[in-house]
């Protein structure tokens, strides 16, 4: 099941309108620029995650949940929208403020909260033997610390330097909690708390399963094989970890996240997982329906005023 068809029109319209992003069927294409979202010749490299894996043993995969979840797209939307409020809120007090890095600028490795490229462990043989356990280069950028001037500081949090509430400027009265509170009062909140607590639990509850226990020994004993002894995966992800040493990945880190990928391959340990899964996140939308229903719809409430606004200001 994917993200419904309403609400991937939803997002085209929001991105196309906000930060000017080329979209095919909701989803940002790569090949697009970006202006808009980064200065021109800077973050050249920076990937917008794809909707479903492109690659690997999870490739075209998404779970029932993620039509209830936040996605990327959205998030940057939506704080876009917040920025762009928060902007002209500091412009009331004859003060100007952008922020040093927009939402979108440094994208995040996964789509949304189910993080499907890496929720069974590492799954793309290709990712294993260039990266080991360690995410893409360009996912490490870190981004710039912002520097702000200290009126516009008050200005958008609402504090002072001691952290005290500042209720004016200038003789003029400052939004309770700031003008990055007001902005999210008015734009409203992406609600998608509910769906991550149940794919949390689908998660769990999935992994106990005979199937996907079953499948975990065959990986297990392929591992062994392969002189690594790790019962679970979150124990071949420890192991990855402590195997880590400088900025790239070592042999043995390699040697150990390729065959956690290629032993996943022959147990069918992701299939299994993903179908145990599926089946408990069907029955969990059945149970929680009306409240997921809920908070997808306050979701869209918030980008359809994020749609309105921008077309009222341009």
């Amino acid at each position: 099941m994917l993200r419904k068809a309403g609400s991937l029109t939803l997002v085209t319209r929001v991105l196309t309108l906000l930060v000017g992003v080329a979209v095919a069927d909701g989803i940002p294409s790569h090949h697009a620029s970006h202006e808009g979202l980064s200065p021109a010749g800077e973050r050249e490299n920076a990937k917008w995650p794809d909707e479903t894996p492109a690659s690997g043993l999870t490739r075209g995969m998404a779970l029932p949940l993620d039509a209830y979840l936040v996605s990327f797209p959205e998030m940057v939307a939506v704080g876009q929208a917040r920025n762009m409020v928060a902007s002209e809120c500091v412009s009331r007090f004859g003060l100007s403020w952008s922020p040093v890095v927009e939402p979108g600028e440094y994208p995040p490795f996964s789509y949304n909260a189910t993080n499907m490229v890496r929720r069974y462990g590492l799954a793309d043989l290709e990712h294993a033997s260039e990266n080991g356990y360690r995410l893409p280069p360009e996912y490490l950028d870190e981004s710039p610390v912002e520097s702000v001037d200290p009126d516009v500081d008050e200005i958008l949090s609402g504090a002072d330097d001691s952290g005290a509430a500042s209720n004016s400027f200038n003789e003029l009265d400052i939004p309770e909690g700031g003008c990055l509170q007001e902005a999210v009062n008015e734009v409203g909140e992406l609600d998608d708390y509910l769906a991550e607590e149940l794919s949390a639990q689908s998660y769990v509850e999935a992994e106990q399963m005979p199937a996907v226990q079953e499948a975990t020994r065959d990986w297990s004993s392929c591992m062994a094989d392969r002189g690594f002894s790790v019962a679970t995966v979150s124990e071949a992800a420890d192991l990855g970890a402590s195997l880590r040493s400088g900025s790239k990945a070592t042999e043995e880190e390699i040697a150990l996240a390729v065959s956690e990928v290629e032993c996943k391959q022959s147990s069918e340990l992701v299939d299994a997982w993903f179908a145990e899964e599926w089946r408990i996140q069907e029955s969990l939308i059945a149970e929680h329906e009306e409240a997921l229903q809920g908070a997808r719809s306050r979701t869209e409430q918030t980008l359809d005023w994020v749609v309105r606004r921008v077309k009222s200001s341009s």
